[in-house]
């Protein structure tokens, strides 16, 4: 973790979070005042679930994981974060403590606000409290939706699941190589590594995928979709 001593100023960022987009020059300065920008490497810990939720982050480059924690360690990976996200616990507007905990998986950089400045923002300003309760929704129907997922699909689904949404959401393309790794992927389907290993050799001996390492190309898209859904 390295905090950057002389950061660009709000209005030069190019990874400004769309929230940001909402707000007045007035109110923009105030952010500006309050942050602090911070560097991190893969594996270090941004929030704690559990800890006080002193700020929000601004998301501007990198990889990362939000996740559960549970007992012997045990992580359900609830989604991944990329840059120009604005990130808000919904503990900003209750009891003031992170439901969840987010580690870097790439080499990242974040901006620290104050929840303070947020909250004095979020009272005057409707659009910009608008996006602020989307983001805190998105956490919950993610966390709402893995929940179902475990509930109602198996093991082979929920894999499914979770190669589709790297290839569509994170990395954009059918061939990809993994920036995170096999526990996490296995964690975010919600399955040991060796039953996630497992299916993965066989989805890959079947033709469906093909892997190399720590690549991947998805070989047949409405395969893997109909896993999901009926999984």
């Amino acid at each position: 973790m390295f905090k950057e001593t002389n950061p660009l100023d709000c209005n030069d960022c190019v990874f400004q979070s769309k929230a940001f987009k909402f707000l007045n020059p007035e109110e923009l300065e105030l952010v500006n005042k309050s942050r602090f920008e911070v560097k991190y490497k893969p594996g270090e810990g941004i929030f704690k679930q559990g800890t006080a939720c002193t700020h929000v982050v601004s998301f501007n480059s990198g990889l990362a994981k939000i996740y559960l924690e549970g007992y012997n360690n045990k992580q359900l990976i609830i989604r991944l974060v990329k840059p120009g996200e604005f990130i808000a616990s919904p503990g900003l507007l209750s009891n003031s403590s992170h439901y969840y905990s987010i580690s870097a998986i790439e080499n990242s950089t974040v901006c620290f606000i104050e929840t303070s400045v947020i909250k004095s923002i979020f009272k005057q300003n409707h659009i910009f409290g608008e996006m602020l309760m989307r983001e805190i929704h998105v956490y919950y129907s993610s966390t709402l939706q893995k929940l179902i997922n475990l509930n109602q699909k198996n093991m082979h689904g929920r894999l499914a699941e979770a190669l589709l949404y790297l290839s569509n959401t994170i990395y954009g393309a059918d061939a990809f190589t993994l920036t995170i790794t096999k526990k996490e992927l296995a964690d975010m389907a919600g399955i040991s590594t060796e039953s996630s290993s497992r299916i993965l050799k066989d989805l890959h001996e079947q033709g469906y995928i093909n892997i190399n390492k720590k690549k991947i190309e998805i070989k047949d898209q409405k395969y893997l979709s109909r896993l999901s859904e009926i999984g």
